[in-house]
This record gives structure tokens, C-alpha cells and sequence, in this order.
């Protein structure tokens, strides 16, 4: 279910770090390489690659980013559930010699891939969301995707089999989406999205990983879609609003000058939202469902994970609000 870290750990350096070695040096089976700073010349970290994994090495610690399930599977095209994520975690945390241990997450991020052509899902997101642009996503002149940022967050969806053969000249036999959420500041867990996760080893627990599906649905959730609107079903004021709200410039200027218009507007663009249904993004939204619980349940009826015990983790996990 989620993937993309970046930890850092504040384990003690090797001795190449605190000498400043302006020259490769070999740590845990893996080549280190200095960055310089361009203008001074002085060392300013070690960088080194486990397979998928970036590490980096400064004076105050180690940084560990990039794709688990990179690491694990080879790919991020296949499913990736909470066992797999679990075992990924001691796999790495052994080849790193206990380096991973205690780490603290600074940002992750959640994806799912489905059965579904892209062109079904991404051209129908709204090139607005109450102010944010939702923006293509581009390979040399080709849109094969959209990407939403927000201020602590962004979404994107995108057509993973063009991508695969693209980036990495992998041809798959399927027409596959994948949708991503990726969580760039870790407070965006806190207040009503509370979410306990602090350490790595938080993101081991069965019910994080339940809460971070629940989270990953409800921002999917709260991306509008451009459905096949019937627009027969419209009042004229519903279709005025419509066309306004879709307007960047329009949009943009009530929200500067005309503040209590603008309010009025996206209260009833809200509700034109939730009034006009598409059988088709049903289908799709249910398929994503499915996913993010498919890869949330786990198949075992006990666990014990670092000591804590789980009875039927997938029957009483708390539900995320």
C-alpha cells in the first residue's frame, strides 16, 4: 500500500564521514561517494545506493529514501500489501546491519495499481479543486497522467503500462493506472488526520497501515471528477455555477473581489458535484476500493510484531475518520 519513504536515522557515522574522505570509500557491502559543495570544495554528504535505496550519509546521521517496493519486488507495478511491506522491513533493516531501526519518518508516500486503461480515470479529474490546479503529467510532449499538489500532500494518477515501457522498456500485457498519494510533511498526520506514526517501526503496526488506506481513500475521494454529466438534470443558476467554477480566471477573480459570491458558488458546486452520478466512475471508484482493502487486510489470524500481539488485526482495526 505505501511505498516511497524518506527516514532518517541517527546512527553513529563511519570514521571516513568525521574525517571528511574527499574519495570513495566501501561501508556494509556499499560504495559511498562524496558530495562536494560547488563553491567551498568541502564534503557535505556521502551518497550510496542499495539496490532501489538512496542512502546518505552526514555527520548527524543516515538518510534512507526511495521505493520499498522497489526494493522488494523490482517493480511498483504488482501488489504490495502489508506482509510484503513487513518483510521489507527486516530484509532492510538486516542489509543495513540495524541501521533502519528507530529511524524517523519525514515523508512517505501510498499507491495502488488496477486493472483499468488510464484514459478512464485521469482525463475525467477536474483541472481545479476549490482553488489548487490539478496540472498533466508529461513524457516528451505525451500527457499520460494528472497530479494534484496540495500544501502538505499531493495525488496523481497515471498510466503505469506507458510509463513501465517508457522509463524502464518494460512491456506489460495489461492496461494498468496507478495512483499515488504522497505525504511530503508528516504533520499532515496530526489533529483531526491523526495518524501515530513517528518511527519506522510505526509503519510495521496493522493499524497504521489500515489508517493510511483510510487516509489514501479520502483523498482519492475528495478529487472531483469531470463525469458524464447529464447536463439535462441542471437548473440554469446549476449551470451558470458550473461553468463559472470551472473557470480558472472566473474563479479566481470571485475569489479576490467577490469573497461571499464565491462561497455561495462552491456550496452549490459541491452539491451539483454529488448530484450528477457516472455508472462508469462508480465502477472505478468501488475497483479502487477494493484494492486499498485487499492490500489493508492481512491473511494471518494472529501476529506478533516486535512484541505486540494482534488477534484478527483485519476484524478490529479502528475505523479512520
Amino acid at each position: 500500500m505505501y511505498n516511497t519513504t524518506k527516514i532518517f536515522s541517527t546512527v553513529k557515522p563511519p570514521k571516513e564521514v568525521f574525517k571528511g574522505e574527499s574519495k570513495p570509500f566501501e561501508h556494509l557491502g556499499i560504495i559511498f561517494t562524496p558530495y562536494f559543495n560547488k563553491t567551498t570544495g568541502t564534503v557535505l554528504s556521502y551518497s550510496g545506493e542499495l539496490k532501489n535505496m538512496f542512502l546518505r550519509y552526514t555527520k548527524r546521521g543516515l538518510f534512507i529514501s526511495n521505493s520499498w517496493q522497489k526494493y522488494y519486488c523490482n517493480n511498483n507495478y504488482s501488489d504490495y500489501g502489508f506482509n510484503e511491506i513487513t518483510d521489507t522491513y527486516f530484509r532492510l533493516n538486516d542489509q543495513l546491519q540495524g541501521r533502519l531501526f528507530g529511524g524517523e519518518v519525514k515523508s512517505i508516500s501510498m499507491g495502488i495499481v488496477i486493472d483499468e486503461p488510464a484514459e478512464n480515470l485521469y482525463p475525467n479529474w477536474l483541472f481545479n479543486k476549490l482553488g489548487k490546479t490539478i496540472r498533466p503529467m508529461y513524457d516528451r510532449s505525451v500527457t499520460y497522467g494528472a497530479k494534484a499538489r496540495f500544501t502538505d500532500y499531493s495525488i496523481k494518477c497515471y498510466d503505469k503500462t506507458f510509463e513501465a515501457k517508457s522509463h524502464d522498456n518494460i512491456t506489460l500485457n495489461k492496461s494498468l493506472t496507478r495512483i499515488e498519494k504522497e505525504v511530503k510533511y508528516m504533520k499532515y498526520f496530526k489533529g483531526n488526520r491523526y495518524i501515530n506514526i513517528r518511527t519506522v517501526e510505526d509503519l510495521i503496526q496493522p493499524e497504521t497501515h489500515y489508517q493510511l488506506g483510510q487516509s489514501f481513500l479520502k483523498s482519492y475521494y475528495e478529487i472531483p471528477k469531470l463525469n458524464n454529466m447529464n447536463y439535462l438534470e441542471l437548473s440554469p443558476h446549476e449551470l451558470n455555477v458550473l461553468a463559472v467554477m470551472q473557470n480558472n480566471d472566473i474563479r479566481e477573480h470571485l475569489l479576490a473581489h467577490e469573497r461571499r459570491r464565491y462561497k455561495d458558488y462552491k456550496s452549490t458546486y459541491k452539491k451539483i458535484l454529488a448530484k450528477l452520478s457516472d455508472e462508469d466512475q462508480e465502477r472505478i471508484d468501488r475497483k479502487v476500493k477494493a484494492k486499498v482493502e485487499q492490500l489493508t487486510n492481512h491473511d494471518f489470524q494472529t501476529c506478533n510484531i516486535l512484541g505486540k500481539q494482534y488477534e484478527n488485526p483485519s476484524i478490529t482495526l479502528p475505523t479512520f475518520n
